[in-house]
Order: structure tokens, then C-alpha cells, then sequence
């Protein structure tokens, strides 16, 4: 198959509807922390993070913060 006739899981019939459940939940738990944290910020820029590759979703490998 292509990469152009791959489907995430987002959409169509591999839609998840946890998944904006799950969007919500991690939304909610990033704004506690940044409010219990104020001085909280990455240690690096996005251009010097390593990203996973293979992941339907772009993430980083590792997210170090400063605060």
C-alpha cells in the first residue's frame, strides 16, 4: 500500500472516539502543570528535538523541560 492510501487513526473507519477523550485529558493535565509550573519551557528548540519515526502521530523521542 501506499503512503498515500494509509489512514490514521482518526478518521473513517479507524476513527476512535476515545481519542478526543484522550485529547481533552492530556489538554487538561498540560494546563495543570504549566499553571502549577509557571516557569516550565523546553530545554531545547523543535528544531534540535530527535523525533520518533514510524509513529502515525509526530512525537519527540524525549522532551527535556527547564523551569
Amino acid at each position: 500500500m501506499s503512503q498515500a492510501g494509509r489512514v490514521g487513526p482518526g478518521a473513517g473507519r479507524h476513527y476512535r472516539p476515545a481519542s478526543a477523550v484522550s485529547r481533552v485529558h492530556a489538554a487538561q493535565a498540560l494546563g495543570a502543570l504549566l499553571e502549577r509550573l509557571p516557569g516550565l519551557r523546553p530545554a531545547l528548540g523543535a528544531d534540535q528535538l530527535v523525533w520518533r519515526t514510524g509513529n502515525i502521530k509526530r512525537v519527540p523521542e524525549r522532551l527535556h523541560v527547564l523551569w
